[in-house]
């Protein structure tokens, strides 16, 4: 059986609790398994766990001398297969066109020469990348490299680095959503069939609580995402400002940390929303789950940005619905395929602030329709997205790539 090396941006990493759980699933299951973290851990990141975690190796820096001497090793062994490298990472290549994403591919690219040499002394290896974006780049650099197979799973990524290469390149390709699979044949329509294979994140479904009456007082709306533009959070909180216009009785915190702060900081104020809504900044995996089971429904407002970014199924989302919380979203990516036709929640079109008010006033005015819509959004999640079932499954499709004794593809 191969190893499998687990390629991440950062591991462990607050915001990628499916990262953490496949990871710790696949080594549970006793698959050898070894994680490639290119950065170290952040200050809001989780420990690594002994009794849980693999092997983790750390990456140096991409301009370190080791990483500087394992291209010169690659470029003196194979020239033409470094040359061809190179050039591929050097051209435009990214989907849309990212001149960040761009500029960093031959760092991401450096990164697989080192991470080529490394394998050497690990036998025979599968690589596997979380995203498609710099991840996934270092573990196709990697296979080319040292002739290994690699994998890599996209999230309905923006940037989509070397999305041709990768797709014909790679052994096996998951996406998170049916939407997603669509999306990715049709950068490769002759690919076949089996080449990319839909696998749903999973998330835990507590049993279900007790059918009590809720306290009086507001309706407590959570929304959990990186204060980044695809979430869509300033349309979240002028749907609050006309929320609140409406006379609902309303709170909203609004858990995450990101580039967007003071521009969300400075909306808050101008729409003078107060107490009534909370931005609590970056919080640890397990509080967040606390304010979900304390909430009464969760909402994001995503978008797709001008530059084409957008989210895939945003996790916060499936985990309120675990917990039977009806969800109020957007028809964007993957995210109707969670929520079904109002199957749970309510879907609105993005970049409507008095759609989403109308949505969630309908939830903050009845409170029978918030038990209904709930029930069925944990049941649909326990459905398409229970963790028990998505961990056999990546289990099953991980054991059978280590398994694989052919050629690279």
């Amino acid at each position: 059986m191969r190893r499998l090396v687990y390629v991440s941006e950062r591991y462990p990493v607050l915001s990628q609790t499916f990262t953490l759980r496949e990871v710790r699933d696949l080594h549970a299951a006793g698959l050898p398994v070894t994680v490639v973290s290119l950065r170290s851990p952040g200050p809001t990141d989780p420990e690594p766990d002994p009794e849980r975690d693999p092997e983790i190796l750390r990456a140096p820096s991409p301009f370190s001398g080791s990483v500087a001497a394992a291209c010169l090793a690659r470029g003196l062994r194979r020239p033409l297969r470094t040359a061809g490298t190179a050039l591929r990472t050097l051209l435009p290549h990214t989907h849309p066109f990212w001149p960040k994403m761009q500029l960093r591919s031959p760092l991401h690219a450096a990164w697989g020469a080192w991470l080529a040499g490394r394998l050497r002394s690990m036998g025979p290896v599968h690589l596997h990348a979380q995203f498609a974006w710099g991840a996934s780049t270092v573990a196709w650099a990697a296979a080319r490299w040292s002739g290994q197979p690699f994998s890599f799973t996209s999230h309905s990524d923006f940037g989509l680095p070397l999305v041709g290469p990768k797709l014909r390149e790679a052994r096996r390709v998951l996406a998170i959503s049916d939407y997603e699979e669509a999306r990715l044949r049709g950068f490769a329509p002759d690919l076949p069939a089996d080449r990319i294979v839909v696998h749903r994140l999973g998330v835990e479904v507590p049993p279900a609580a007790e059918d009590a009456s809720r306290e009086s007082g507001p309706v407590r709306l959570l929304a959990v995402g990186t204060l980044g533009p695809k979430k869509g959070h300033d349309v979240l909180l002028e749907a609050c400002g006309v929320l609140r216009d409406s006379g609902a009785d309303f709170r909203l915190d609004l858990v995450g940390e990101g580039p967007e702060r003071p521009r969300l900081e400075a909306l808050h104020e101008r729409l003078a929303l107060g107490e009534r809504v909370r931005l609590l900044g970056s919080r640890p995996h397990d509080e967040v789950l606390r304010l979900t089971e304390a909430c009464d429904a969760v909402v994001l407002a995503c978008r797709v940005t001008e530059r084409g970014d957008h989210d895939g199924i945003p996790v916060s989302l499936m985990e309120g619905m675990a917990r039977g919380k009806p969800a109020v979203s957007t028809r964007v990516s993957g995210i109707p395929e969670l929520l079904g036709e109002d199957e749970g929640g309510r879907l609105v079109e993005p970049e409507d602030p008095a759609a989403l008010a109308a949505a969630l006033g309908e939830l903050c005015a009845d409170e029978g329709l918030r038990r209904r819509l709930g029930a069925q959004a944990r049941e649909r999640v326990a459905r398409l997205h229970g963790a028990d079932a998505s961990a056999r499954e990546v289990v099953e499709i991980f054991r059978g790539l280590l398994n694989d004794e052919g050629p690279a593809a």
